[in-house]
C-alpha cells in the first residue's frame, strides 16, 4: 500500500499511531533541505577530491569518499547518508549510531 493509499484509508478509524505517522511525514521543504545539504557535502570537500574510495557501511559498495558522512564509527556514502537522513526526519529519531551499526539501516 503506497503512502497516498494509507492516507486515504485513515478516515475516522485512524489510530493515534496512524495519525502520528501521517503527522511525521517530512514536508517538501524539509526533503529539499536534506538534498541540498547532501549536495553541498559532495562539493565542499576538496580534500576528498582525490578519487579515493571506501566501503560504505550502509550499502556495502565501494563508493567515492567525496560527500561521505561519518556517523560515529560508521561512514555512509552520500546516497545512503541521504536516505538515512530522510528516514530519520520521517521517524523523528535521534542518531541511533553505535559500534554495531545504525539501528534499522543498511546491511
Amino acid at each position: 500500500m503506497g503512502g497516498s493509499d494509507i492516507e486515504a484509508g485513515l478516515g475516522s478509524n485512524a489510530t493515534s499511531q496512524d495519525r502520528f505517522l501521517r503527522a511525521r511525514r517530512p514536508t517538501a521543504r524539509q526533503v529539499e533541505a536534506v538534498y541540498l545539504v547532501m549536495r553541498l557535502l559532495r562539493r565542499d570537500r576538496p580534500d576528498d577530491a582525490s578519487g579515493e574510495e571506501f566501503r560504505c557501511d550502509g550499502c556495502g559498495r565501494d563508493r567515492p569518499r567525496s560527500g561521505s558522512v561519518a556517523y560515529g564509527d560508521l561512514v555512509l556514502c552520500n546516497g545512503c547518508a541521504t536516505d538515512y537522513e530522510l528516514m530519520r526526519l520521517a521517524e523523528g529519531t535521534r542518531l541511533p549510531v553505535g559500534g554495531s551499526g545504525i539501528s534499522g539501516f543498511g546491511g
